[in-house]
């Protein structure tokens, strides 16, 4: 399911397979950083950030056709 919400925070999270959490932190410039930690506090840490995303997220209905959000 994909879900739009607004994001508090000015860095890139990615959780893969529940055993590892990514960062990118991005400024004006770019990116100038990129994490990886597949300690259990520090996928529970990324959870809870994607969860609290999730919890105000509207879904996005796709009905076929050419999806606008997808495709800007």
């Amino acid at each position: 399911m994909l879900l739009r919400g607004a994001i508090p925070y000015v860095y890139g999270l990615w959780i893969v397979d529940d055993t590892a959490v990514g960062i990118v932190v991005y400024t004006e410039k770019g990116i100038q950083g990129c994490i990886l930690n597949d300690t259990e506090t520090a996928v529970g840490w990324g959870v809870e950030q994607l969860e609290s995303v999730k919890d105000t997220a509207e879904p996005i209905i796709f009905r076929g056709g050419r999806n606008p959000v997808l495709h800007k």
